[in-house]
């Protein structure tokens, strides 16, 4: 989220979706946000228990 913080800073505007599990996907959710960004979707599957 820090990165989001920073980038809202700059006038850059981001959503960061953190689904806990990826079943059930929320479908709706995902179709909104590529809808809201253009189709812009950047996926980090990061499986570091403490993060990097």
């Amino acid at each position: 989220m820090t990165a989001a913080d920073q980038l809202a800073k700059e006038g850059i505007n981001i959503r960061v979706i953190d689904p806990f599990t990826i079943k059930p996907i929320d479908e709706t959710l995902l179709v909104q946000a590529a809808k809201d960004t253009f189709g812009r979707i950047v996926v980090v599957e990061d499986h570091a228990p403490e993060g990097l």
